[in-house]
């Protein structure tokens, strides 16, 4: 309230004790204390009649009410927005599986039921003979070279060859 330092109230202190007088020193400053009391309680009393007269404390709680709508309201708004975007999002996600599913389940579904334009009739891969070939017979190797075998080692999994003699039939 009042911007007063040690130095002041020593000032202040030492100018009272030469006015005054050392006997008549500590009264004065009891009753000077009593007066600062009772002059700040009259404030505050003014001060609080004054509030309730106009009523700062309704203000206050309008004022309060007020920001709290208003956070609220963003809220809402941002709210909102998550939820448009989840369901863009859902809805996209759907319209992409749909899709998938139907890239997936349409040339199956053509090429059993034979709709499928870009096959003909005897394009079929079940009854074409193209596609039946048969084993073809492994050539014979001559008995005196040697085979090589790859070995893997089960430690670093690198591929070893070891050589074997090859058998005489």
């Amino acid at each position: 309230m009042f911007d007063i330092g040690f130095l002041e109230l020593a000032v202040i202190a030492v100018i009272g004790l030469i006015v005054i007088g050392p006997e008549r020193l500590p009264e004065a400053v009891r009753s000077g204390a009593t007066w600062m009391a009772k002059i700040r309680k009259m404030m505050r009393d003014t001060r609080a009649e004054i509030e309730v007269q106009i009523g700062a404390d309704e203000i206050r709680r309008e004022l309060h009410n007020e920001q709290v709508m208003k956070s609220l309201e963003a809220l809402k708004v941002t709210k909102d927005d998550i939820q448009q975007h989840i369901l863009d999002a859902d809805r996209k996600m759907m319209l992409e599986q749909e899709a998938e599913e139907a890239k997936l389940q349409t040339p199956v579904s053509r090429r059993v039921a034979g709709d499928d334009p870009t096959l003909g009739t005897d394009d079929n891969v079940f009854t074409d003979p193209s596609y039946a070939h048969p084993p073809e017979e492994p050539s014979k190797v001559e008995a005196d070279t040697s085979a090589e075998t790859p070995q893997v080692n089960n430690h670093d999994q690198q591929p070893t060859t070891k050589t074997e003699p090859a058998n005489d039939r």
